[in-house]
Order: structure tokens, then C-alpha cells, then sequence
């Protein structure tokens, strides 16, 4: 391979595991896995020999700064120029009702979590079932989270989710705002994913993958297609519907009345990275959820960003199982 990344995935908090959080998709060292794979005691020491030598900063901070311009410069020009701008009614709620949601959404996962991992150590059910069994009830979970949705814009606007982009006719626009903002955005994240990892290796950390993609590459090595059908529908339906509807839908939407566009995606970009709850991860996943919010704020379509989430997860473990697969 001649990047070290390898794909990790997305879902509705991020980082799956037994103990409740979903998979969020972000870039996870390529060497890590081919290392467990062939038993090598430090997989990272290739880059390591490598960042001894000079030449080596100065192509890959030239490399870094030149791509993530280009994806600045790109984002720009796509959400702040070519796509069509339509606003929103300013949102009532406030944030005794978005903290509501967050307790309510993120404790039913911690306890479906908390209810798979007793059940495995008290081997009533088997280990690899806890993974479907937790995704299973996630996917559940999401009809709830409409829900909560929905009554806060029915109690607010005397309207349904349609008032905050949620339409059936607005799908296909979504679709397409996604798709075109994913191929903007795929090349910079991969940058700044390496930039992360490359950072805490000269800083003496690690990158550790999530738990869930560690799970999802174990389950394709072994042909596993329950495990690798459970973390794709958490990655690519369940993930993206309910972390939308909490980062964008609320939590955006109710700062941004109080600091302004920018600091509000940045502020729900950060706790959207914080969720996932993985260090290699912060970064590209929180400048993930800026991009996210900028692409929701303009098109005033949440399904916007509910397909560029889908699709960049999608995309993520397609990559996983490419890497793996050669390995």
C-alpha cells in the first residue's frame, strides 16, 4: 500500500463496540492490521525509520498543506458558491431541549451496550453475536430519534420534520449535495487523518484503530458476514440518520442562533468528533462534522448531510475490505 491509512467506519456515535458507541468512519493505520496480521511487534516502524529523515517533513508537509488547500478552496467554492442557499426557520428549542435528546439517544445506546456486554460475560449469548445484536438495537433506535424530532419541530413550527429539510421530495437534492461534497472532501480528510497519526507517533502515542473497525477487518478476514453486515447497516443507515438528526438537526441548529455559522459548526463538529471517543480520530472526524453543518446550513437540506455521511462511511469500508483483502 503507499498510504498508511486504512478505512474506519461510521455510525451514530461513532465507534461501536459491546459497549454501545456506534462506528463513526475515519482512516485507521493500515499498518496496525497488516501487522496483527503477520505478528509484528511495532507496525509502525517503517514510518518511524522514515520520520528520522528530513526529506521526509519537508515532502510531507508540503504534500499536507497543498492538499488540504485544495480542499479548502474546493469546499468553498462548492457550498459557499455552487450550491443553492435556502434557510430555515429559526429553531425555538432550546438547550435544556437538545441536552434532552442527547441524554435520551446516547443513554439508551449506553444501556443496549451495557445489556450486550453482561450478556456476553455471563455467556448467555456468544461473543460474536453481541456486535449484531447491539447494531440490531441501534437500528431500532433511530425511530425514536425521528421521533424526538419531530415533535420538537411539530411543537415549534405546527410543522413535521420537512421543516428542518427532512422532506421525501428533498432526498434526490441530498443526494446529489452529498455526493458532490464527499468527492470535494475525501482527499483532504485522508491528509489530515495522516497528518493525526503521523503527529502522535512523533509525539510517542500510538494510533490505536476503533474498536469497531477492528471487529469489521477480524470479520472479513474470517468471512464473517454477520459481523461485517451489522457494522455496515450501523456505519451506513443508522449512523448517519440519528447523528444528523442530534449534531445538525438540533445541536447545530441551536447554536447557530446564539454564535453565528461558523462557531456553531465548529463547536458541533467538535463534540461530533469527541463522541467517537478515538484519538487518532478527533481531528478528521470534528473537521468532518464542520463540513457537515457548512453543507446543511446552505442547502437548509439535512438529507445533505445525512448522504455525505452514508456515502463517506460506505466508502470507508469498501476501502477497508480493498486493504485488507491485499493484504
Amino acid at each position: 500500500m503507499t498510504t498508511p491509512l486504512l478505512a474506519q467506519v461510521d455510525a451514530p456515535s461513532e465507534e461501536l463496540s459491546t459497549d454501545g458507541a456506534a462506528p463513526a468512519v475515519e482512516p485507521a493505520p493500515a499498518e496496525s492490521a497488516a501487522g496483527a496480521a503477520e505478528g509484528v511487534s511495532d507496525p509502525f516502524s517503517i514510518v518511524r525509520e522514515r520520520m528520522q529523515d528530513d526529506a521526509f517533513w519537508v515532502t510531507f508537509v508540503t504534500t499536507e498543506v497543498l492538499v488540504v488547500a485544495v480542499t479548502v478552496l474546493g469546499l468553498w467554492l462548492l457550498i459557499g458558491k455552487a450550491l443553492p442557499q435556502q434557510s430555515r426557520p429559526a429553531p425555538l428549542w432550546g438547550g435544556f431541549d437538545v441536552l434532552a435528546a442527547f441524554l435520551v439517544f446516547f443513554g439508551l445506546q449506553l444501556l443496549i451496550g451495557g445489556a450486550a456486554t453482561v450478556l456476553v460475560r455471563y455467556e448467555i449469548v456468544e461473543k460474536n453475536l453481541a456486535l449484531p445484536m447491539t447494531a440490531l438495537a441501534m437500528a431500532v433506535l433511530v425511530v425514536p430519534a425521528i421521533a424526538i424530532m419531530n415533535y420538537l419541530v411539530r411543537t415549534q413550527f405546527h410543522k413535521g420534520v420537512d421543516a428542518i429539510g427532512l422532506s421525501a421530495d428533498a432526498i434526490p437534492r441530498g443526494f446529489l449535495y452529498g455526493m458532490a461534497a464527499w468527492l470535494v472532501t475525501i482527499l483532504g480528510f485522508f491528509a489530515v487523518t495522516l497528518a493525526a497519526q503521523v503527529g502522535m507517533l512523533a509525539a510517542g502515542v500510538e494510533p490505536k484503530p476503533q474498536a469497531s473497525i477492528a471487529a469489521f477487518i477480524e470479520a472479513i478476514a474470517d468471512g464473517n458476514w454477520l459481523t461485517i453486515g451489522s457494522v455496515a447497516l450501523l456505519a451506513v443507515v443508522v449512523a448517519p440518520l440519528a447523528e444528523e438528526f442530534i449534531f445538525r438537526g438540533l445541536l447545530f441548529r441551536w447554536l447557530v442562533e446564539k454564535y453565528g455559522v461558523v462557531s456553531s459548526a465548529v463547536l458541533s463538529g467538535i463534540a461530533f468528533g469527541i463522541v467517537h471517543g478515538n484519538l487518532a480520530g478527533l481531528l478528521p472526524l470534528s473537521l468532518l462534522g464542520v463540513v457537515f453543518a457548512l453543507l446543511y446550513h446552505r442547502t437548509g437540506n439535512l438529507w445533505s448531510s445525512i448522504c455525505m455521511h452514508a456515502i463517506f462511511n460506505g466508502a470507508m469500508l469498501g476501502f477497508a475490505v480493498i486493504t485488507t483483502q491485499r493484504q
